[in-house]
């Protein structure tokens, strides 16, 4: 099973890497003229070194580099302008620094994407090795990237670390014409949205200059989903002992109700999402089963075994929107925590020997694991508010025994209204 869902993650992080998404947009020459056109809006990460484009659907694709063009902008709402700037690489994690480290400063040409422009302009850039850079303009400047030095100091009680943010002092410097975000600039954390609400707060204080153009925040988007489906579970059981449980053919179907944390995250187009359910999950499953026969035999025995348990799941699941449209296809792979909160379930022997007629009733098991944990994927649709979605879920069930194993598998369908 577990070989499966690896599988299955992998397929996953393939077809999310795999995807093409051309969408309008321009860039513009060296030469200054603005082109028309394609672009692979593959909502990168990292800063992109190149990008793909071409004339129209049936045209060959183009690779254009930082050396081929100024800039390039998309209609989804990023922009990217080439810049020759210089770029603070010193090391800012504590696994990599060392002891009197001078800052290792390089000259690049790059693409930086633009976040706000204005009177005063921002800029963001983050590096092959995934460090985080933000870059101020004013006037006609070159971009001055804003620092925030990190170093490792060495004292008589060892070495310790220390955090220096310089970029307090540099917009201080830079951002003059307004005296009221002073006092905002010793509190700006080195963060990309206050950074921006801060080089906003300026421009629009400046002369009454507002931003003449700002980057959509990143922001994780928080959702309430309410949950409710139906199910159908089968157990197995597998060992030496009960042999009224082992190998027998256990069925049942059931309902279940809950509630979602659904966070969709701001990068890749909002194709990840990370939900968080907390689920009612009743599990009801029988099986009769009989030896000898009841019409005209006198040796016969009927065993009527009744599961019926309650568990409160805690279900924590990596979500991919398969495509963009108004009706979503995605795909999901979890994991699941599931406590038992009651138990009812019971067996019923009959047997007649000869005349002889007797009825027990008694627990099938004389313990219970009380936690399960199991592994889940599921497909599904989602449209603005109504989401509908397929699941399959493998746990270990409730044998706390080493000699009597226990496996479920439930299928479910389940449908959604995602409150705002």
């Amino acid at each position: 099973m577990k070989t499966i869902f690896t599988l299955l993650f992998t397929f996953l992080t393939f077809l999310a890497f795999a995807q093409q998404n051309w969408v309008p947009g321009t860039y513009t020459t060296l030469q200054g003229e603005k082109v028309q056109a394609q672009i692979n809006d593959l909502n990168w990460d990292r800063n992109p070194l190149h990008i793909e484009v071409k004339v129209n659907s049936a045209s060959a694709v183009q690779k254009l580099t930082v050396k081929d063009i100024k800039d390039f902008s998309l209609s989804t709402g990023d922009k990217y302008e080439r810049y020759i700037v210089d770029v603070d690489k010193s090391p800012v994690e504590l696994n990599q620094l060392k002891l009197d480290d001078l800052p290792l400063i390089e000259r690049d040409t790059v693409f930086l994407k633009t976040l706000v422009t204005g009177n005063a302009e921002l800029y963001y850039l983050k590096d092959g090795a995934s460090k985080e850079h933000y870059f101020l303009k004013t006037g006609d400047e070159t971009p001055l990237e804003l620092i925030y030095k990190v170093t490792l100091l060495e004292n008589e009680s060892g070495t310790s670390v220390s955090r220096v943010p310089i970029y307090k002092g540099m917009l201080s410097a830079k951002l003059t014409a307004c005296n009221e975000i002073s006092e905002k600039i010793s509190k700006v954390p080195f963060k990309m949205n206050a950074l921006m609400s801060l080089v906003e707060d300026y421009n629009t204080c400046t002369s009454g200059t507002t931003n003449t153009y700002t980057a959509k925040k990143q922001a994780i988007k928080h959702n309430i989903v309410t949950l409710a489906g139906g199910t159908f579970t089968t157990l197995d059981f597998t060992g030496t002992d009960y042999p009224n449980l082992i190998g027998k053919d256990f069925k049942g179907t059931n309902y279940t109700v809950g509630v979602s944390l659904l966070s969709t995250l701001p990068r890749a187009r909002a194709k990840w999402a990370i939900r968080n359910d907390l689920m009612f999950k009743p599990l009801k499953a029988e099986n009769k089963h009989e030896t000898g026969n009841n019409s005209g035999q006198e040796n016969y025995t009927s065993v009527h075994t009744k599961f019926d348990i309650g568990y409160a799941g805690l279900n924590t699941s990596v979500r991919y929107n398969i495509l963009d449209a108004s009706i979503k296809p995605y795909v999901s792979l979890g994991v699941s925590y599931n406590l038992m909160v009651y138990n009812n379930s019971t067996q019923e022997t009959y047997r007649r020997y000869y005349g002889i007629e007797n009825t027990r009733q008694e627990e099938p098991m004389k313990d219970y694991a009380k936690h399960e944990p199991a592994l889940f994927f599921s497909l599904g649709l989602s449209t603005k508010r109504i989401l509908a979605e397929g699941k399959f879920e493998k746990g270990s069930a409730f044998s706390p025994y080493v000699y009597l194993g226990s496996s479920r598998s439930t299928f479910a369908f389940q449908v959604g209204y995602i409150l705002k």
